[in-house]
């Protein structure tokens, strides 16, 4: 059956003794005949265009070259280590053959000499060969060579490349050559640069979906032998879909009818009919949606960085959340949000776990989320802890803010722009926040762990690592306390003046008249007033060099620098005895500074270049729950999910690339113990992922360990995987019945997700959830009016278990 691109093929609705004989038949599952993928009617065909770069590196240059220990095969197709026009490649064949030096750490003490003395290249040298990544073969249609050395032989008449300078020609031997560089356009850094187009030509694959002119899709679940499908009246059938499909098809999008040639139906033994309909190629590939990750970057798929960068791990939104912890997957969740995202020790702790094949603890840290929460709370002047299932708030002391501080912020500058250093007592000073550099001071003084602990007597600067800048809070000394700008209008009330007179007579000299009237009032000071300022830390509000000489900065610098510019100009006017409305009117420009950082809304905020409103540390704490319940988890998955009757209740049949990265840590487990080492085992994974001992190891790291699948509606169920038997196999199996229960929409737009439980008590969980809780559980607000109202009230904030969760707390 020869068919063009817009063939008009004979769909079945399934009777019921088709409906027996194909179970597939579930939702918009349709069958599909061979016949189809034979006439390559329904097959793609695309130019995919792949490019490698040779630079200069420290220790040596990128060279075209056959690597050591890669058997002569690989590079039989080669010419000169790179891919011929015309070739047919298949996913691992190499384009193009490159040599990389090794690090400069991989060098013992005497080649590291030589190759500052002489430049002499490290003789050890790895693979960095351009490998093939699709899964679908191709052929190779161009490939375009461009080198920053273009020259011309008046010997040979001849022109060759080279991605160095030449004296002689290397056709001919030469030496009357002519440079034509130039003609290549290449950016500074590379010298050569290759790129190869190859022609992928992709048959209909399970999981695909396909569609009609009227944009109804079906997904193809199953791809049955030409000579097994039903003939209808002598007719070739290539479709068959469920009865209730079709007629939702006719009488929804007029299937039948705006279709139908000849404008007439037939019907069949009463129960079937069929007609001539047309069908458009796939509009979703199953590949496209096909993404598992293990932690971090993915062992498995050798994809450039882009590709990874484009494929990052699932994100479980606050939706999700919710669902997870109101259907019981209380474990599941906090491990989620710590051990497989934000928790960088947990999650470092879970990965040498299960690569020694040791249980993995269900105790977390403190996520990096929950430290930014508590941080921002602090620059806020917010003493603020969590205990028994409560959030408690006060202001803090001017001891409290000095014993979290380690200096004091002088300088509203940040970096030297010649040097690049930061400012001494500045916004980023190292002896304040810490060293830019782990074990290394300002000066260059001390270097290397060896001097942990010591500070330097020139610079100041403590010698640990450089992660404590996201810890260490510096401070700012005010001339003259300041009410707390969240707490001042609701004071001038209390006290029964106006809020400009209020302001007045924070400036007066003693501030006798106002300590007057809040004694009258029987308040105390220190819980409305402040007068010094903690500065969040450095590493919580970056700044670094961009393109152009040009610098990106978080806006809380800019808006801590105009708080810094006032205090010295109101110091300035005190010590030079200035007259009292200078003072005045200099506070309140430094309480109106000061306002802005903690609260840049409102008419009168600050704006930056663009005339854009400079985010405050409130902009930053409404999104601090965005943060803490919306994070990308490792061991995770996403593909389409296909009816398979063949699949066993309560179990998922997964693609076995997919299974090999979620599992990976315990393939690696369970081939060490066989007697390879770590390096060994990782290598022959990315090599030979097919290999008999790799898929032994497979099947035996998922045996009894359940996942859990999310769909797009929020639905969850937990399940025992298995490996499918076909190993290219791409979609996600499940029976018709537990998809029915997940409420699967095979032809939805979002795939389903896949978790993967680590502890043992998310283990146990994922099988047996602990029960749902009726009502609906919403994070506590962290916004500017939620916290005010609390501190007025001098009540605490009560947690729910789902806040209990994002926090770490038990």
């Amino acid at each position: 059956m020869k068919l063009d691109s817009r063939a008009k093929l004979f769909v079945a609705r399934a009777n019921a003794e088709l409906l027996k004989r194909y179970p597939v038949l579930v939702g918009d599952a349709v069958v599909v005949s061979s016949a189809l993928v034979k006439s390559d009617w329904l097959t793609s065909v695309s130019v995919e265009q792949f490019e490698v770069t040779f630079c200069d590196l420290k220790n040596g240059t990128e060279e075209l070259g056959l690597p050591d220990g890669i058997p002569f095969e690989e590079f039989a197709q080669l010419k000169d280590c790179v891919i011929p026009a015309g070739a047919s490649v298949k996913q691992g064949d190499i384009l193009v053959a490159r040599v990389v030096p090794n690090s400069n750490h991989l060098m013992n003490m005497e080649e590291r000499l030589l190759v500052a003395i002489f430049g002499k290249k490290a003789e050890s040298m790895r693979d960095g060969s351009l490998v093939y990544p699709l899964r679908d073969p191709g052929v190779v249609t161009r490939v375009k060579v461009m080198a920053r050395y273009n020259y011309h032989c008046s010997g040979c008449n001849g022109n060759f490349l080279s991605a160095s300078p030449q004296t002689k020609c290397k056709l001919c031997g030469n030496k009357k050559i002519r440079d034509e560089r130039g003609k290549n356009e290449l950016a500074i850094t590379e010298n050569l640069k290759i790129q190869v187009e190859v022609l992928v030509r992709r048959e209909l694959k399970i999981g695909d979906v396909l569609s009609d002119d009227y944009g109804h899709k079906f997904v193809v679940a199953c791809i049955e032998d030409e000579y097994k499908m039903p003939r209808f009246n002598g007719k070739e059938v290539s479709v068959i879909a469920r009865l209730d499909t079709l007629n939702f098809m006719m009488h929804e999008n007029g299937f039948f009818s705006a279709m139908s040639d000849s404008g007439r139906r037939k019907k069949l033994a009463g129960k079937s009919c069929g007609d001539f309909v047309k069908l458009q190629k796939n509009t979703r590939r199953s590949e496209e949606k096909f993404i598992a990750r293990g932690t971090g970057a993915s062992n498995i798929f050798d994809m450039p960085l882009a590709v990874e960068e484009a494929r990052p791990p699932q994100k479980l939104n606050l939706a999700k959340v919710l669902a997870m912890f109101k259907l019981g997957y209380r474990q599941n969740l906090r491990e989620a949000l710590f051990h497989k995202a934000d928790d960088g020790v947990s999650r470092k702790q879970s990965y040498e776990n299960l690569i020694r094949g040791n249980a993995v603890s269900g105790k977390t840290n403190e996520a990096l989320s929950v430290l930014r929460l508590f941080s921002l709370l602090k620059s806020c002047c917010m003493n603020a802890k969590a205990e028994n299932g409560e959030i408690k708030f006060s202001l803090a002391r001017t001891d409290q803010i000095l014993k979290w501080s380690y200096g004091e912020v002088k300088n509203p500058d940040t970096l030297d722009y010649r040097t690049y250093k930061p400012e001494r007592h500045g916004l980023l000073c190292e002896s304040i926040f810490g060293p830019m550099r782990d074990m290394e001071c300002s000066c260059g003084r001390y270097k290397f762990a060896r001097h942990k602990g010591i500070v330097c007597d020139r610079c100041g600067v403590e010698i640990v690592e450089s992660k404590v800048r996201r810890e260490r809070f510096g401070h700012i000394v005010l001339p003259k306390p300041i009410v707390h700008p969240w707490l001042a209008e609701e004071l001038a009330k209390r006290l029964g003046i106006a809020e400009e007179r209020f302001l007045s007579l924070m400036i007066l000299e003693q501030g006798d008249t106002l300590m007057k009237i809040l004694k009258e009032q029987k308040i105390n000071p220190s819980e409305y007033f402040i007068d010094v300022l903690p500065v969040l830390p450095a590493d919580l509000r970056p700044l670094f060099p961009i393109e152009g000489g040009r610098f990106a900065t978080a806006d809380l610098n800019d808006l801590y620098r105009r708080v810094i510019n006032r205090v010295l100009v109101l110091k300035r006017c005190v010590d030079l005895k200035a007259p009292m409305i200078m003072k005045e009117n200099e506070y309140r420009l430094l309480y109106n500074c000061v306002a802005h950082l903690f609260d840049n809304s409102g008419e009168g905020c600050v704006t930056g270049e663009g005339n854009r409103r400079l985010k405050s540390i409130t902009d930053e704490l409404a999104d601090i729950t965005e943060t803490m319940f919306s994070k990308r988890v490792n061991f995770s998955a996403r593909g389409i999910a296909i009816p398979d009757p063949t699949v066993e209740k309560g179990k998922v049949k997964l693609p076995y690339r997919m299974a090999l990265e979620l599992f990976a840590p315990k393939v690696i487990a369970q081939s060490v113990f066989l007697g390879s080492t770590i390096t060994k085992v990782k290598q022959a994974i990315l090599r030979k992922p097919f290999d008999e001992k790799i898929v032994k190891a497979a099947e035996q790291a998922i045996d009894g360990h359940p996942v859990l699948l999310i769909t797009d509606q929020n639905n969850i169920g937990g399940f025992l995987p298995v490996i499918s038997d076909n190993k290219e196999d791409e979609a996600i199996r499940l029976h018709p019945e537990d998809a029915a229960k997940l409420k699967i929409n095979f032809v939805g737009q979002k795939p389903v997700q896949i978790h993967v439980p680590l502890s043992e008590e998310a283990k146990k969980e994922a099988i047996n959830p602990l029960g749902a809780e009726q009502k609906d559980m919403m994070p506590f607000s962290l916004d500017r009016k939620g916290i005010v109202e609390h501190l007025l009230a001098r009540t605490s904030v009560k947690l729910t278990d789902l806040d209990k969760i994002a926090l770490g707390i038990s």
